[in-house]
């Protein structure tokens, strides 16, 4: 199965538009999606789903979609995307982007087929 009709990956297109469409209406702009960093000598290849400004803040953000309930926000992020995103944060900040900080967004979908969205900094 390409990854094209992967239905994980198509969930997970669609989880970030609905992120993206998410953080503007909460006061965010949204500056790249789907952003493939380089791989550096310290880090390999990484993309980041979301990378969005509000104030004087840029924020890298991990977006998940999960259909199971029972999980704790935590427990979608393994150690190694957590180093890799605060990686990606570390390397941005030396940048002109300045102060970077690393959220996870949750994006499930209830019975009812609302969306409900979860964001925890720091992750």
């Amino acid at each position: 199965m390409s990854s094209a009709q992967d239905p994980r990956r198509s969930r997970g297109f669609e989880a970030e538009g609905q992120a993206a469409e998410w953080l503007e209406r909460c006061g965010f702009e949204v500056l790249r999606r789907n952003w493939k960093l380089p791989r550096t000598t310290v880090q390999s290849a990484t993309e980041i789903d979301i990378l969005a400004r509000r104030g004087g803040v840029a924020w890298v953000v991990e977006v998940k979609s999960a259909r199971c309930v029972g999980h704790e926000v935590t427990e979608l992020l393994s150690q190694s995307q957590r180093r890799r995103l605060y990686q990606a944060a570390l390397t941005l900040s030396q940048g002109r982007l300045g102060r970077v900080r690393v959220a996870l967004l949750w994006v499930h979908a209830s019975a009812e087929g609302t969306c409900h969205f979860e964001w925890l900094e720091n992750p």
